[in-house]
């Protein structure tokens, strides 16, 4: 039985290994950079298990066109000389071809050649064009069988400093991870590749976030990897789509930050961020910042930002009545709502009636802006606004600082569209007033005033006229802005009959005045 025990706990140690995450340190349990580490250290990880874990490169060279030659390629050149009378089958050979130090290689039939300063595809065409002319054959095929091995150094932040034994398609990304990935606060956004007397420094996240692949470079013989450790490392934690750990570039802010972390989220309290930081002589100190100011917040290392959420903050401002309802880009066009928009505004000490009404777009044509106030919610007390100076101006003279409850009251003029001519509720002289309503067509406030009168009507004939004055032919399914005025002209032969009918009124009144007056002149030559 004990021998039975211990053969299974020897069994159990020789098994655990499998099980381990290839390339994984697993003794390093220290925290990584949040969402941007753990995507970049599964990566790593991932590119290890797919390496040649003896050369530390793929096998599959069959798309590497642009492959650089290194002295150390083994190519394999293969001849088909077809068939003939002597052999009913083709023959066919292979030679190993090497590439040397003076990027010279040995070719049957053609000798010495130096292929310096070709790619793979330029090599492998000139060297099919060459055999091809100097003797019949069916074709040549020339490939990388075995790419170069060289040794690059890697040190400073990785979990296994030294020497990896690289190729030609050996990159960044694939040397990190033969080295095991980052150590804890090592930087990925300023990785160095020492070339000669150059150094050329890499942000690998721009590999995985934008597909750069400038950002993740393939080594070459003699480079040197060095990973120093990360200047300026900040936490977001909160309303922010991703948070976590970050790395920041000396040139980058708060703005950098969201930007990196996703941005906000829907309902994230934007002018409340909060940041903690250490000072110099130790304490923690807590700063506020908001979107508007983070292009010109600095971050120092080791801060911490929260973003709060709205339903975090009890306070709040509510806004009713013409207002668009959201920020309104100063160049696109927005069609206003003819209907009365309420919305809650968090509070925060300092929030003025300018910052709300910039939340909310500000006021709309439809505002009864000299009727705006402010109804305070301790006493009820109203507070007339002077809105219009305010929002045309935005001179702060005239803004007004907010408490926590406030209620900005800008109330909405009922909004109608007129219908005239033949429409069976309505004549020349009186117009039928019909409520605007968002998305109604010619036909739809038409059918509201009573419908066409098709005995007069001419349906190809509607004219609409906006609040401007101006004139336009319509079709039924055009939609109306409020305000406007819809004209249905009348056929010409109803216009013709309208005018016989006038005429004949006309008529009939100026014979009867003249029989009139031609009575009273008889009368009159009586008394003579």
């Amino acid at each position: 039985m004990k021998k039975l025990l211990i053969l299974a706990v020897i069994l159990l140690t020789m098994i655990t290994p499998i099980f381990s995450e290839p390339g994984e340190d697993i003794s390093d349990s220290e925290p990584r950079f949040g969402l941007q580490a753990s995507i970049f250290r599964y990566v790593l990880t991932t590119s290890n298990a797919m390496l040649n874990t003896a050369t530390g490169v793929p096998t599959n060279f069959e798309e590497l066109n642009d492959y650089p030659l290194t002295p150390g390629d083994v190519f394999t050149l293969l001849i088909n000389y077809g068939a003939n009378t002597e052999r009913s089958a083709d023959y066919i050979t292979t030679y190993s071809i090497q590439l040397q130090p003076d990027y010279t290689i040995v070719l049957p039939f053609i000798g010495k050649t130096n292929v310096g300063g070709r790619n793979i595809s330029e090599l492998q065409a000139y060297i099919s064009d060459q055999i091809s002319d100097m003797m019949p054959v069916q074709f040549v095929s020339f490939n990388l069988t075995t790419p170069a091995n060289f040794n690059v150094f890697i040190y400073g932040g990785v979990n296994v400093s030294g020497y990896i034994n690289a190729t030609p398609v050996t990159t960044v990304i694939d040397a990190i991870a033969l080295c095991k990935g980052f150590k804890s606060n090592a930087s990925y956004r300023d990785v160095r590749i020492i070339r000669g007397d150059e150094t050329i420094s890499v942000d690998i996240s721009n590999f995985y976030n934008d597909a750069d692949f400038d950002s993740n470079p393939k080594l070459l013989p003699g480079d040197k990897l060095y990973i120093p450790m990360a200047d300026t490392v900040v936490t977001v934690n909160g309303m922010i789509n991703y948070p976590g750990v970050y790395e920041l570039m000396p040139d980058e802010n708060l703005d950098s930050l969201l930007n990196l972390a996703g941005g906000t989220k829907t309902g994230a309290w934007d002018e409340r961020i909060e940041v903690a930081r250490v000072d110099k002589d130790g304490k923690t100190v807590r700063l506020e910042a908001d979107t508007d100011s983070a292009p010109g917040f600095v971050l120092n290392n080791g801060d911490i930002i929260s973003i709060p959420s709205i339903s975090e903050n009890a306070d709040t401002i509510t806004v009713e009545g013409a207002i668009y309802g959201k920020i309104i880009p100063g160049t696109a066009p927005f069609t206003a709502p003819t209907t009365s928009v309420k919305l809650e505004v968090p509070y925060y000490p300092g929030i003025s009636l300018l910052n709300v009404l910039d939340k909310v777009g500000g006021p709309t044509p439809y505002a009864i802006i000299e009727q705006a106030q402010i109804r305070r919610p301790d006493n009820g007390e109203f507070v007339s606004l002077d809105i219009e100076k305010l929002w045309t101006t935005r001179n702060t003279d005239s803004d007004v600082e907010l408490e926590p409850g406030d209620h900005i009251l800008i109330p909405i003029e009922k909004t109608f569209v007129a219908v005239f001519g033949a429409v069976n509720n309505s004549d020349d002289s009186a117009a039928t007033g019909i409520p605007h309503v968002n998305g109604y067509t010619v036909m739809d406030y038409i059918i509201a005033a009573g419908g066409i009168d098709y005995q007069t009507a001419n349906v190809n004939n509607i004219e609409l006229i906006d609040r401007d004055g101006n004139r336009t032919d319509v079709v039924l399914t055009d939609e109306v802005a409020p305000g406007s005025i819809i004209y249905v002209n009348k056929n010409l032969l109803q216009t013709a009959d309208d005018g016989f009918s006038n005429f004949v009124t006309i008529t009939v009144w100026v014979t009867t005045i003249i029989g009139f007056v031609t009575s009273i002149m008889q009368f009159s030559q009586i008394f003579q």
